[in-house]
């Protein structure tokens, strides 16, 4: 059965907080015959492969603040448990095909991305985008002719942009929606929000026991999700 002789905990201070409070993160390092971690914000790619390929480990925990991975990976390497989404920014496709297994948080964000799509939901029914900043700036109240609507006998729908994601991100940066007083805009947060991110961390911590075990890890990326992924 595989074991983990050194796993790499890549990670900044706040992330290891939100993604590994309390038992979780010595319980990821208790699978591991040694653990170390680095301190990934403002490490640059090139340092921090010099200090990836000196550790050689078995399994990387990482979190956003994780560079870029080098070309050449370490020649232990098996494994990375991204605790977030998206893998592109820092794994290139060929560390896929030459077998690197990459898992990410996969559904365990599936009940705040949902209270996200609800935010949403209830806000364009009852036209938030319209009354907060009325109410703030221009001192308004009811004006008897506003129309809002419920979710009694609705269905409510969460769909994944993909790629298309980022280019919607450029357009609203300088798009006319913008100020207009019946359009809800919301940024980048219906992920997991900061007292839910445990619940990756959870999964991660599955993942290793899994890895460990010899059985399937949850949630890995294959060659077709990362080619889809934004």
């Amino acid at each position: 059965m595989p074991e983990i002789q050194s796993l790499a905990l890549c990670l900044s201070p706040r992330e290891i907080a939100d993604f590994l409070p309390g038992p979780l993160l010595g319980e990821c390092r208790g699978l591991a015959h040694t653990a170390h971690a680095v301190d990934t914000p403002g490490l640059g790619a090139r340092a921090f492969a010099h200090w990836l390929l000196a550790l050689d480990p078995d399994v990387i925990v990482a979190g956003w603040s994780i560079p870029v991975l080098p070309d050449v990976l370490p020649v232990r390497l098996r494994c990375l448990c991204y605790r977030a989404g998206s893998i592109k920014r820092m794994v290139r496709r060929e560390h896929l095909e030459r077998g690197l297994i990459v898992s990410n948080w996969g559904r365990s964000i599936s009940r705040t991305m949902a209270e996200g799509a609800l935010l949403l939901a209830l806000a364009a029914l009852r036209r938030a985008g319209y009354w907060v900043p009325a109410m703030h700036r221009d001192g308004a109240w009811k004006n008897g002719v506003t129309e809002t609507a419920s979710l009694f006998g609705r269905r409510v729908g969460l769909h994944g942009f993909g790629n298309v994601a980022r280019e919607l991100i450029r357009l609203l940066r300088s798009s006319a929606l913008r100020g207009l007083p019946d359009v809800t805009l919301f940024p980048h947060l219906a992920g997991p929000t900061s007292d839910r991110r445990r619940d990756a961390g959870a999964l991660g911590r599955r993942n290793l026991r899994a890895y460990v075990r010899g059985e399937p890890l949850e949630s890995v990326v294959g060659a077709a999700e990362f080619d889809s992924a934004a």
